[in-house]
């Protein structure tokens, strides 16, 4: 089994659970909408601990976790009693001025995570906290080698591009694929191929701009100056290789608006101008309507396994070629296409 720790119970963690129990219960995994690793390996996936900093999470099981406020998922499939604590995490900088209204915050100073992590004998931990809390994602970060685990960072706050922290994990012969998770088909991903096809044809980019907005806590956590702690950034890295001068390139990625009716809708809209034969223009409008959570849970379910394929195959460290695949913001910038070759080749 692959024991598996979440850090942060949010709408992400809620999509992951949801689709984990569905998948094992439902017994149509060869039909199901699934990357390589996670449809070999899904029945494998055991989530054994919780840990968040909402009161209304806390201290009750994962399977009613992932449905209390403000968590506003779909619902997918309700769980049955799984036996899994969710513990109370230590506070630092989760929250802003503009979330902590809608958090119910612990009394308690949280857990010593790394007691934890060694009592379930985690093997990956997955780091799904608020994007912008660097001190927190730092904390658990160690926490995690501390106790073994090897980690999944899923936001956008520098941990396997972070050389102090790899070189610990490297040392202590873990791995950690990071940093932001990608979405199964999102706004950045479609961007980006875009970006590419044009190039790919023999086209130029003159400009282009991205616009996101949705209901979920993730938005309301970004729509500040939280959006340049890493994110705007994150975002930014992806599409800039696709650019023959990234240092002059007219781009802007931005978080629009939080818009709470829309629950864990996610919308984007992109916008590519360029060129083509005879320097005529080429305009592209392009909107995108998702359910951000559930587009994020399948690369984080592929990013779980590779993570703990690639520590058994004795890959120590940064595992490179599985970050420029699952992550936005990989330490190494390697092609999509050459990376999951690596990876092929390492893991089969």
């Amino acid at each position: 089994m692959i024991n598996v720790a979440l850090i942060g119970i949010g709408n992400n963690a809620s999509a992951l659970v949801q689709g984990v129990e569905y998948y094992k219960n439902c017994n149509k995994i060869e039909d199901a909408p699934l990357l390589k690793y996670s449809k070999k390996l899904i029945s494998e996936v055991s989530i054994k601990v919780g840990i968040d900093i909402d009161s209304r999470k806390v201290n009750t099981d994962l399977s009613k976790a992932i449905f209390s406020k403000p968590n506003c998922s779909k619902v997918l499939f309700i769980p049955p009693e799984l036996n899994v604590p969710v513990y109370p995490g230590k506070i630092l900088d989760g929250v802003n001025e503009k979330t902590e209204k809608y958090i119910d915050l612990v009394n308690d100073q949280g857990i010593e995570t790394s007691k934890i992590l060694k009592k379930e004998k985690i093997d990956v931990v997955v780091i799904m906290i608020p994007s912008g809390a660097q001190k927190a994602a730092a904390y658990y970060a160690r926490e995690a080698i501390s106790a073994g685990c090897c980690i999944v960072n899923g936001i956008a706050t520098n941990i396997a591009k972070n050389v102090t922290l790899v070189d610990k994990i490297k040392k202590c012969q873990l791995t950690v694929i990071g940093d932001d998770i990608k979405s199964q088909v999102g706004a950045t991903i479609i961007h980006k191929k875009l970006l590419e096809l044009i190039t790919e044809q023999g086209g130029k980019i003159e400009s282009t701009y991205q616009l996101d907005w949705g209901g979920g806590m993730d938005f309301a956590n970004l729509v500040n100056n939280r959006y340049d702690l890493g994110k705007r950034q994150s975002k930014t890295n992806a599409l800039l290789p696709c650019f023959d001068d990234p240092n002059n390139a007219l781009i802007k990625v931005t978080a629009a608006d939080y818009i709470p009716f829309l629950n864990a809708t996610k919308e984007a809209l992109i916008k590519i101008k360029g060129s083509i034969f005879g320097r005529q223009i080429v305009d592209i409008s392009l909107s995108l309507k998702v359910q951000d959570n559930f587009n994020a849970a399948g690369i984080l379910l592929e990013s779980i396994i590779i993570t703990y394929l690639a520590n058994k195959k004795g890959i120590y460290g940064s595992f490179n070629e599985g970050c420029a695949v699952l992550m936005k913001s990989p330490p190494v910038d390697i092609s999509e296409t050459e990376a999951r070759k690596i990876i092929d080749n390492i893991l089969d």
